[in-house]
């Protein structure tokens, strides 16, 4: 590439934040080998601090690919069987009523297919407050045997961040930067909130219901939720020194953190999924995508008032890291990914094949014992209805076999039934990623 891809990258960049009213955005691309960086807006709209390299945001569940490696690091020792019940390490497991949890090991916790449901935790902020929000998950659901399906958990991760610290004495932000932050040089990246550089990170941005205008929030993740995503900012090119380290274990700075084999592992397929933007699998922290025949891992993340979108290529040798800080921000991601995978790599982002014949629809009501949705037909259209939740009521429309897609302001998500009885009826639904089992 070169001087006509770096001016491409700021005025989209700059274009798109624009025209989607995000407040700041800050991105950064591996492209041939060579780092491309951009920036565009403010850091907050309460200040007229402009968006810099240096400029840290909240990279939400991102954060879950760098627990994953931090786990294999310890794989790689032998300290920890991907396949052994971690149940030993989280005593609290062996309490919850339904014995699929003895089974639980950390490959399903890596790969979200351990069956446990989600749940949000305020357990303070201080040291102590993964372990004290581990403590509370005796009655949480495991809503099928592992192993079974993909139903993404946050809770899942605050596991898996627990295990980490059993293994190992230390605290999961201390293991985490020890082994792979530091040893790659990422001196503009906080694990905790109370370490952030005053000045340089991004403030979250979210709708103020009285005025429909964006407005600065002082609020925060729960701490307790850290190895999941809650807490931690980097600048978008140390995320994606990151993620090159990932592809063989050799970071650009030349310091080893994992074997190739074992980063290998980590992108090889262990579940099955379908996903309107493209997903085909999921692997041990990963997201495995298809895009017109060229093999994709990611991950995006979000907070409160924050979004982050990062992809890459291996075979390529590409990486894209999109940052940002409220408003439309899924749509300047699609609208820059899709110029900027096209002029770099000459491909292009999936479309969505609506019209499909859909499979019949045999309403019923599904929960994870904190949110019913209940699936249904309106004059011959399918919908699911969740009121009190996000989710709201939203028609279903087909997109081949089980399969079906909802746009929640305009962002394409997907509904898939599972496991049909031989009455026809679904035993499991999956909404936006998150399984739910029948209530009957």
């Amino acid at each position: 590439m070169n001087n006509g891809f770096r001016s491409l990258i700021a005025t989209a960049l700059d274009e798109e934040r624009r025209r989607n009213g995000v407040p700041g955005a800050s991105l950064a691309i591996l492209c041939d080998g060579e780092t491309y960086e951009a920036t565009s807006g403010l850091l907050s709209l309460a200040s007229n601090t402009a968006v810099t390299p240096d400029s840290l945001f909240e990279i939400g569940s991102v954060t879950k690919v760098i627990t994953a490696a931090a786990a294999m690091t310890l794989v790689e020792e032998g300290r920890l069987d991907l396949d052994a019940p971690v149940r030993g390490h989280v005593p609290r497991l062996a309490d919850i009523s339904e014995d699929w949890a003895l089974r639980i090991s950390m490959r399903h916790l890596l790969s979200h297919t351990s069956g446990l449901a989600d749940r949000v935790g305020l357990a303070g902020d201080d040291d102590s407050a993964l372990e004290r929000f581990v403590e509370t998950l005796h009655d949480l659901p495991v809503l099928f045997p592992p192993g079974r399906h993909f139903s993404y958990s946050n809770v899942g991760y605050v596991v898996a961040g627990r295990v980490i610290e059993k293994l190992t004495g230390a605290r999961w932000h201390d293991v985490v930067e020890t082994r792979i932050l530091r040893p790659l040089g990422c001196e503009r990246t906080a694990c905790l909130s109370h370490r952030r550089p005053p000045g340089r990170v991004a403030a979250g941005h979210l709708v103020d219901p009285d005025t429909g205008k964006l407005s600065v929030t002082t609020r925060r993740a729960p701490r307790c939720s850290a190895p999941a995503g809650s807490t931690m900012t980097m600048a978008a090119g140390d995320l994606l020194n990151v993620v090159a380290a990932l592809f063989d274990g050799i970071g650009r700075n030349g310091a080893r953190i994992l074997g190739k084999d074992l980063c290998t592992r980590m992108q090889e397929p262990l579940v099955e999924v379908f996903d309107v933007k493209g997903t085909v699998a999921w692997g041990l922290g990963w997201e495995l995508c298809d895009w017109n025949g060229t093999q994709i891992i990611g991950h995006d993340g979000s907070t409160i008032g924050q979004a982050s979108y990062m992809f890459a290529s291996p075979r390529d040798g590409f990486i894209y890291v999109l940052l940002t800080n409220g408003g439309s921000s899924t749509s300047l991601h699609l609208g820059l990914a899709r110029t900027l995978l096209q002029e770099a790599l000459g491909v292009d982002l999936p479309s969505i094949a609506e019209g499909a014949d859909g499979a019949d629809i045999c309403p019923a009501r599904y929960g994870n014992g904190a949110v019913s949705i209940d699936l249904g037909l309106n004059a011959g259209r399918p919908f699911v209805d969740s009121p009190g939740s996000g989710l709201g009521r939203q028609t279903l429309r087909p997109v081949g076999g089980d399969h079906y897609l909802v746009l929640m302001d305009d962002v394409p998500g997907t509904v898939s039934l599972l496991e049909r009885d031989d009455d026809g009826r679904a035993r499991y639904l999956r909404v936006l990623g998150r399984v739910y089992r029948r209530m009957d």
